[in-house]
């Protein structure tokens, strides 16, 4: 996760980055479900990409050399260089900018967008994360996102996200992560529950399946 919160509700200046790695483990978990689900020859595309940790991670389950098809954007320059220096397609870019470098960043096709969004309290960053990836999406293009479980039923008042995922994306998959992750790299997690939500460009449903998974920390 690394996109951006304003300083400001109102600003359009300056913005500092949400920075929480996602540990491999919690990728590892749905890698399967992500690759499979991609068309050959269509990328994987992380919307913010921090240092490349979710692209990382996927890495390791391809059976190609798929650096080229592993892309997305990240709004520090310098995590974006890392990205780039271990072979991965990342912009220097704020994913939520319509200014039409991000849609030219997509390139060739994309099978399925994989993001830890930022959350952004009232400015409802990791809702406008999952839009902007289905509405740049292809019919039939996965969205996968890690999210708190209560994100689903929080922000009805604020953002109408309850009657948002009813009335537009539908109500996700859920495949909700076993043990808690921690996004700090020093192991420490906190009370909350997550699981990765999938929808699928122009299939909204209103009931979506539930699954647990029985992730597994490295020794």
């Amino acid at each position: 996760m690394s996109a951006t919160r304003k300083t400001k509700p109102d600003a359009d200046g300056p913005r500092a980055a949400d920075f929480y790695p996602t540990p491999a483990w919690a990728v590892d978990a749905v890698a399967s479900l992500i690759l499979d689900g991609c068309p050959v020859g269509t990328a994987i595309y992380d919307c913010g990409a921090g240092e490349g940790a979710i692209l990382r991670a996927l890495a390791r389950h391809c059976s190609l050399p798929e650096s080229g098809l592993l892309r997305g954007c990240e709004i520090r320059g310098e995590a974006a260089a890392a990205c780039r220096a271990d072979g991965f397609n990342v912009w220097t870019l704020d994913w939520l900018k319509d200014d039409g470098r991000a849609a030219n960043s997509l390139g060739d096709s994309v099978g399925a967008f994989v993001m830890n969004p930022p959350y952004g309290g009232r400015l409802n960053l990791a809702q406008r994360f999952v839009h902007l990836a289905l509405e740049r999406a292809t019919p039939g293009t996965a969205v996968w996102a890690l999210l708190r479980m209560n994100w689903l039923l929080d922000g009805e008042v604020t953002h109408s996200r309850q009657s948002w995922l009813r009335n537009g994306p539908g109500v996700p998959d859920v495949f909700a992560l076993n043990k808690r992750p921690s996004f700090t790299g020093d192991g420490r997690a906190d009370a909350t529950t997550y699981a990765w939500m999938r929808w699928a460009k122009g299939a909204p449903q209103s009931v979506g399946a539930f699954r647990i998974l029985d992730c597994h920390e490295p020794p």
